[in-house]
């Protein structure tokens, strides 16, 4: 999230003889999210948005995920931008992490755009039946006092005022009460149990959704603490309250970023909001680096109880992007076929809601001798399209299958820890493939028929619980004739 933390073969296609398998149900759909995708956005500007909401809706998303449209901190021009004149600097890796660095609770930055135009955004989104989630950070303000609104140091205690959260001592990251009461990384944390800046976030959201946006997503949500926690008497009731305030004026979904380790209650909080998957989208880059697709692995959410339809998943988030490459849990390293492949896996199940992660342009992956690229080459600026990933024929094949196979059950079965398949129903398959075989020949619960690849258009037979065919390109989606 913040700057101090920067540092394949798909086949969806058809099966092989002699498998491992296994079913689960799908969990239920709560509302039209859950069936669909989301497209993370970040750092598009609103104007950005509004000119490319045709494309977005072509490339089969239900919603856009906008980065934070708070006012925000400006930091002073680099020296390239001064040399262009320009009065805010808008290189991508420098300032990033000022969007999550708040100054006010007012709609409207300098590198996203004003009120207006966010509004005019949410209406062209409206149009083309695409749902708005606005990023809202609500745990603390800018890492600069200075630079924080009067209207917000206006509020009595509205910070809580207990010193540093580090990035330097580890043990501190596992003590429940630090991460939720001290100033995370230096940035002010605010009194989330006082009822006036509980007021000023409430009334900031409520103008999100007045100006036609439709969902939340919680920026750094375990660092706020529960209405009970157990190590102690600091619970307030800023979830229940906040939440509730969100669905009662209109907020048709909302999810909070919970990072999950030994301290982030990822349970407890799921009893107000969908929580992030991010153990789970770890172990995806883990089976891509890999090659380890093994059913039995692949399958389990690491959910720590919370049930699927609670979940928000993904292949990277921007966390995991931004963060140095050398880092555990990055996701940088990933090229856009190995994207792809995740994409098939967590769109391709029938739990959780997938978000698909906007890299800026050029960023990321790595050259032919396998070294690492720049996550910030600066083709892209703050406010700026990036890649276009989000819109390739395989990516958007997988979005509009996964619209198809809303409320039909899935069905994981693997060969060898090389060949992925995820069953819908009895009408389509996915297929990971790293064996090397383009030959498939399997038993399979899909109906008689013909069905046919979403790309290639090469087509599949089904006779008596049995598919037969041929592959040639690493990303095969086959839905009935």
């Amino acid at each position: 999230m913040k700057k101090y933390l920067i540092k394949a073969m798909v086949i969806i296609m058809i099966i092989v003889e002699s498998m491992a398998f296994n079913s689960i149900n799908a969990l239920a759909i709560c509302d039209d999210i859950k069936g669909g995708t989301i497209l993370h956005a970040w750092c598009w500007s609103f104007k950005t948005i509004k000119d490319n909401i045709q494309e977005i809706e072509d490339a089969g998303y239900d919603a856009i995920q906008v980065s934070p449209p708070q006012e925000c901190k400006v930091n002073k021009e680099c020296c390239k931008c001064k040399q262009e004149g320009k009065i805010g600097c808008t290189c991508f890796q420098e300032n990033w992490y000022y969007l999550y660095q708040p100054t006010n609770f007012k709609i409207g930055n300098y590198s996203l755009g004003t009120r207006d135009e966010f509004e005019e955004m949410c209406s062209a989104a409206k149009q083309h039946n695409i749902k708005i989630i606005v990023d809202v950070v609500v745990n603390h303000v800018s890492i600069d006092l200075s630079s924080v609104s009067d209207d917000v140091k206006k509020i009595p205690n509205v910070f809580h005022n207990q010193g540093e959260l580090s990035g330097t001592n580890a043990a501190d990251w596992l003590d429940r009460w630090k991460i939720t009461q001290r100033d995370m990384l230096g940035l002010y944390d605010l009194n989330t149990g006082d009822l006036g800046v509980q007021k000023m976030i409430k009334n900031y959201m409520n103008d999100c959704l007045k100006c036609g946006a439709w969902g939340f997503r919680y920026d750094a949500a375990k660092h706020i603490e529960l209405p009970k926690e157990i190590d102690g008497d600091y619970g307030s009731d800023f979830w229940p309250n906040i939440t509730k305030n969100a669905t009662d004026n209109g907020a048709g979904y909302q999810y909070g970023e919970v990072l999950q380790d030994s301290v982030s209650r990822f349970y407890e909080y799921s009893k107000y909001m969908d929580v992030t998957a991010s153990k789970y989208g770890k172990k995806i880059r883990d089976a891509i680096r890999g090659r380890y697709l093994n059913h039995g692995y692949i399958m389990d959410y690491d959910s720590e109880g919370v049930k699927g339809d609670k979940l928000v998943t993904w292949v990277e988030s921007h966390d995991n992007y931004a963060n140095a490459q050398d880092c555990s849990d990055t996701s940088a390293w990933l090229n856009d076929n190995e994207i792809r492949v995740g994409w098939a896996i967590v769109a391709g199940r029938a739990a959780g809601v997938p978000l698909f992660f906007n890299r800026p342009v050029g960023g990321g992956g790595r050259d032919n001798l396998g070294r690492f690229k720049l996550q910030f080459p600066e083709k892209t600026k703050l406010g700026d399209k990036g890649s276009d990933l989000f819109k390739d024929p395989y990516i958007v094949a997988i979005n509009k299958f996964r619209k198809a196979m809303k409320d039909e059950d899935e069905y994981l079965r693997s060969q060898n820890g090389k060949l992925l398949i995820i069953e819908r129903g009895n009408k389509g398959m996915i297929i990971v493939n790293w064996s090397g075989n383009s030959a498939v020949s399997s038993e399979t619960r899909l109906s008689d028929g013909i069905y046919t690849d979403a790309v290639s258009n090469k087509e599949f037979k089904v006779e008596n619980g049995r598919i037969s065919g041929n592959t040639e390109n690493d990303i095969t989606i086959l839905t009935q004739k």
